[in-house]
């Protein structure tokens, strides 16, 4: 963010700026498809799959098809929170995820265990809940730590001229 004010652009902290989490949304919609694409394997061997996608699946076919379609009017309606976050703003820094790496194995960073194996990577999933496929993650260094991170740059519903401009500049 201060690379950009360095550059001239006016950097505002905005919390929550999609308001609740999404999680329930893109659960229902991403492993209700999961669910169904799994179904057999689920059903007949599930000693196939990860024991935490397992986990994630049960259940998530025995949601009505009436309980289905409320979250996905939901989840257009999140759509539109977000479309309008971008008609007062061209673009949101986020970090991509909220801890350094972890070790193999976990399915949830330490000191997360109340997390699912998505939910705890609550920077990343709502952009996917948008629909939009115009996330950029970019690698960089925090001052002061010796640890890579990287940052989402979302231009959402906007070209991408408004990002490319001020990267063009800095290189």
């Amino acid at each position: 963010a201060q690379s950009f004010e360095q550059l001239g652009c006016h950097v505002q902290v905005v919390e929550a700026p999609f308001g609740d989490e999404p999680l329930d949304i893109w659960m229902a919609e991403f492993y209700g498809g999961v669910g169904t694409k799994l179904k057999g394997v689920l059903t007949e061997s599930p000693e196939q799959l990860d024991p935490a996608v397992v986990d994630l699946l049960s259940g998530a076919l025995d949601h009505s098809i009436e309980d289905y379609f409320i979250k996905v009017f939901e989840r257009y309606a999140f759509r539109e929170t977000v479309r309008e976050f971008f008609e007062s703003y061209d673009l949101l820094l986020s970090p991509v995820l909220p801890v350094a790496a972890f070790d193999t194995g976990l399915n949830v960073p330490p000191g997360w265990e109340d997390r699912n194996p998505v939910s705890w990577v609550y920077y990343t999933y709502p952009f996917n809940t948008t629909g939009q496929n115009r996330a950029c993650r970019s690698d960089c260094r925090w001052s002061g730590e010796s640890i890579r991170k990287s940052i989402f740059s979302v231009p959402l519903q906007r070209s991408r001229r408004h990002i490319r401009g001020p990267i063009k500049r800095r290189h």
